[in-house]
């Protein structure tokens, strides 16, 4: 950590903020009733709820932020005993938990707004993997400080020299809302992205504490502190490991992924909900940041392609083997790329966001009686969609384990073939023309590519083939048939032993 010739400073402060880059969640272990959130008896039952302080502010707390830093210098054990502590041994250094300073700019515009609280309401559904509908009784809701939200972050460390110094303030720079620095709930969907600012060092020398410590200094501890003038440059931070793709999505129709927290009031009211639909009130409105511009929800994105992922393994496993239990395969390895209840998946996908502001356009249905061939009586309806460009969005793969392997390669390549072909869509009215997709990649060492082959060699299979040769990708393929095979075999049942 530096030579005994080193200034070594006995105490040092560091003080700066942190934004939220991405919305966040760090929970507290309960849930709330939904009735406080619209004031009104709604039916609707509970969310889980962030953590708040004691005055019912949300905060980030001292062990989140301290096992992220703890866990990006993982890769250097020694450094990371010396900063945080073993079992048996205090660490260097002391976090503290993370305060609200003011909450994010027009907030009050976010689905649920609760001005007591600085916080907002996102909710989640789940698809059914095989009918691609809305499951029954899955929709879920949980509470998050929105994007823009600033937090006061106070650290302080004991017999740091310029060295340490440095390198503290490099991991604390590594915080600079990119995916790698996602914490909380969600960050899988590259939420809780936070970024660092240093507002200041101060440092406590030798003199200092014994003048503090003499009994005829009546002085606070924290008054015995000084401004560091020369704060010394930052190390560089430690690399994340992974590899980050940026994505671009084009849709080729109207986009509407439902953000029921923007739906009229009258629209959330069950007792109302008849009147809505008599003034054609939209009942379903397109999810869209606070200044206007259309977003497809990461859990949305995420959703999307674990469903296309788990096709193209079903599909593979039923070649295989027609009497196989495919949908148990499907579901077992894609677990290990996408994760579990109880495991982190190794595919991190953020929220996907238009470069401009969106057109909204409005179309009105209305269910046709089956038996008749008419309108049915209080079934109209309208929808608000939104008319946009291109939409950005960041998937990161995460490596801190180990590095992918071949047939997890394999599977992101045949799912790379599938959204370069046009077989996605996202959201609500895909058999109405809604939410189909063209998709772009931005790989390194390569322009954008938007083919899966192309006659002027710019495709997918062009850049696996001058990046890796073809051969490599067929060998993933290979690898992918015989992990596919290897689960058949572990979940078929075994035969019992005949009885002598």
């Amino acid at each position: 950590m530096g030579s005994s010739e080193d200034l070594v400073y006995p105490r040092v402060r560091i003080l700066g903020q942190l934004e939220c880059r991405s919305p966040l969640h760090v929970g507290d272990g309960t849930d709330q009733p939904f009735t406080g959130r619209t004031g009104r008896n709604d039916p609707r039952g509970l969310y889980r709820a962030v953590c708040l302080d004691a005055d019912g502010k949300p905060y980030i707390p001292a062990t989140t932020l301290r096992g992220h830093l703890r866990e990006r210098c993982a890769a250097q054990p020694t450094l990371a005993e010396c900063f945080f502590g073993r079992l048996d041994q205090a660490g260097l250094v002391r976090v503290f938990d993370a305060t609200l300073m003011n909450p994010a700019a027009g907030a009050e515009r976010r689905p649920y707004w609760d001005p007591e609280r600085t916080t907002a309401i996102q909710h989640g559904i789940k698809i059914e993997p095989v009918t691609g509908t809305v499951g029954d009784h899955l929709l879920f809701r949980h509470e998050v400080v929105p994007e823009g939200t600033r937090f006061s972050l106070t650290l302080e460390a004991d017999g740091l020299d310029q060295e340490a110094l440095a390198i503290l303030l490099g991991l604390l720079a590594s915080l600079d809302g990119g995916p790698a620095a996602a914490i909380g709930r969600g960050a899988s969907r590259l939420q809780g992205r936070l970024c660092w600012t240093l507002d200041r060092v101060d440092y406590l020398d030798g003199d200092a504490l014994a003048a503090w410590l003499d009994d005829d200094d009546t002085r606070l501890l924290d008054q015995a502190f000084e401004v560091l003038k020369h704060i010394p440059a930052a190390a560089a931070p430690p690399c994340a490991p992974g590899h980050q793709i940026r994505v671009r999505l084009r849709p080729t129709g109207p986009l509407l992924v439902n953000e029921p927290g923007l739906v009229a009031e009258d629209h959330r009211d069950p007792s109302t909900a008849d009147e809505a639909d008599e003034r054609h009130a939209p009942g379903l409105e397109f999810s869209r940041t606070p200044d206007g511009h259309a977003r497809i929800p990461a859990s949305s994105l995420r959703g999307l392609l674990r469903g296309r992922a788990r096709r193209i393994l079903v599909t593979l496993a039923a070649a295989q083997s027609p009497t196989c239990p495919a949908g148990q395969v499907g579901d077992h390895l894609l677990g290990r790329l996408f994760g579990t209840t109880g495991r982190r998946g190794r595919l991190w996908i953020g929220d996907a966001i238009a470069a401009q502001p969106c057109d909204a356009i409005e179309q009105t249905f209305v269910a046709i009686d089956r038996f008749t061939g008419g309108g049915e009586r209080h079934k109209l309806y309208q929808a608000r969609a939104a008319r946009c460009g291109v939409l950005g969005a960041d998937i990161r793969l995460d490596t801190r384990l180990t590095d992918l392997v071949d047939w997890e390669k394999a599977l992101l390549l045949l799912l790379a073939r599938d959204a370069l072909e046009g077989d996605l869509a996202v959201g609500w009215g895909k058999a109405r023309g809604y939410g189909a997709l063209e998709v772009e990649l931005e790989l390194a060492g390569a322009a954008a590519i938007d083919a899966w082959t192309d006659p002027h060699g710019k495709g997918l299979l062009d850049w696996i083939d001058a990046r890796f040769s073809r051969a490599t990708a067929q060998s993933w393929i290979a690898d992918l048939h015989r992990e596919i095979a290897a689960a058949i075999a572990a979940l078929q049942p075994q035969p019992a032993d005949n009885p002598r």
